[in-house]
């Protein structure tokens, strides 16, 4: 099964309900808006379910955790919450001038942790995923599928751990 049909599952189980899928235009815009490309693996997951139902209830998973969608209109790109920002707009602590390279895509208890790709594909990092709670970005896993996989074994793994070996 695939890292996103494994999510899928899990969330089906925990009782969460996945978002619409985002489509191809809506990818489009949210990449020539931001001057970025998706990664693979990231850009499958989104058309398959972007982030997390929203609901009139705050979404999120066993643990706390809640996968933000991609935004699709002018509204949702104004808004610094609840949508796939740069970490420059969602993290405060990240304003190191590289930090419009890294994307919110889910965090944990409201934001003590928050979750982001790298989305600059120019760069050695790209795809690479990271946790955002101390001044420095932590790497968590070096692509959003083994990210997912990692989720669906122990969310307790990516909200606390490191990854062990460099990149």
């Amino acid at each position: 099964m695939s890292p996103t049909f494994s999510l899928l599952d899990l969330w089906t189980r925990l009782g969460v309900q996945s978002g619409s899928p985002a489509t191809p235009e809506q990818l489009r815009t949210f990449e020539g808006r931001y001057a970025v490309t998706l990664p693979g693996d990231f850009r499958s997951y989104l058309l398959v379910s972007n982030g997390m139902a929203h609901t009139q209830t705050w979404t999120s998973d066993d643990e706390g955790i809640t996968f933000w969608r991609l935004p699709v209109s002018d509204e949702d790109f104004e808004r610094d919450f609840d949508f796939i920002v740069p970490a420059s707009r969602a993290w405060p602590q990240c304003r190191a001038a590289d930090s419009h390279r890294l994307f919110v895509f889910a965090d944990w208890c409201i934001s003590v942790v928050d979750f982001a790709i790298c989305l600059a594909s120019t760069d050695d990092d790209y795809g690479y995923v990271y946790r955002l709670m101390d001044a420095e970005p932590q790497l968590v896993a070096r692509n959003f599928d083994d990210f997912v996989l990692a989720y669906t074994r122990s969310r307790d793994s990516v909200i606390f751990e490191e990854l062990t070996t460099t990149p």
